[in-house]
Parts: C-alpha cells; structure tokens; sequence
C-alpha cells in the first residue's frame, strides 16, 4: 500500500457485502506506480475493479477515476493499462486502455474495512435481557409500602 501523498483526498466506498475500500487518487503513469497498482486488491480482479468503479463518485479536477485491473506487454511504450472508470453516466464502469508511459488519475488503495455485521442470535439475547431489566425497574418504582389493609 503505498503512503497517500500529502494533502490528497481520500475516498471511501462501501460495495454490497459491506466492505470497505478507502483509496485516494494519483495522476502518474503506469510506468511510474505500476507495482503500487498491481497491489490494489481490485488489481486482475475485473468484477471487484467494476464494482468498486460503479459505487464511487470519486472524480479528480474532473477527469474521471481509473481503476487499474490488468496489464499487458501489447502498447508501443511496452504495456498497455486496462481500467474501469467513472466517467461515462451512461457506461459508470467503462473499460479503457492506457498506454504505460500515458498519464491517468489512477485510484491507490489505501485500506480495507468492514461493516460490523449484528449478530441474529445475540441481538435476541441482549433484547431479552434489556426487557427483563426493565420490567425490573418498573416494579422496583412501584413498590408498595407493606402493611395491614382496613
């Protein structure tokens, strides 16, 4: 993971299983960070690069996010970069091709987390036990003072 540059942005996107990929975006070439790119987890991973691409709204100075998913030794520089992006509304995630030495708003990977999912079993444990404490409150305010009826 490479350190974010100084003042750069960072971005967040929450994808459907609930994880979350923070990234910021660096306008380089593939010839200068392309070992920082291949360590993106969406990297050779078209479906999650297409995804991730869809769910951001990330743009840098208008241009749109590239999200680096393969490479491949056919360009005149010697590699070719494919990305999805955010720019088209119409296609969110359209495929590009980027030659090595071209520059692009590549996305950078930052890091990973997770929603914290709610366990079914001790929600329905802890709801028990909160009911029950309250019951217990209720009848300790109501207590009756104790004595001989008339």
């Amino acid at each position: 993971m490479a350190p974010a540059a100084a003042g750069a942005t960072t971005y967040s996107v929450t994808i459907n299983d609930g994880t979350i990929y923070s990234f910021t975006v660096d306008n380089d070439t593939y010839d200068n960070i392309g070992t920082t790119l291949n360590n993106n987890p969406w990297w050779e991973d078209n479906t999650l690069a297409n995804v991730i691409a869809t769910a951001s709204d990330a743009t840098s100075g208008g241009e749109p996010v590239e999200f680096a998913r393969s490479a491949s030794n056919t360009g005149t520089s010697g590699i070719v970069v494919t990305t999805y992006n955010t720019a088209s509304q119409v296609d969110l995630a359209a495929s590009e091709q980027f030659e090595g030495s071209e520059s692009a708003n590549y996305a950078v990977f930052q890091s990973l987390s997770y929603v914290p999912e709610i366990d079914g079993a001790a929600l329905a444990k802890g709801t028990f036990v909160l009911a029950a404490l309250s019951l217990y409150t209720l009848g300790a305010r109501r207590e009756r003072p104790r004595g001989k009826r008339a």
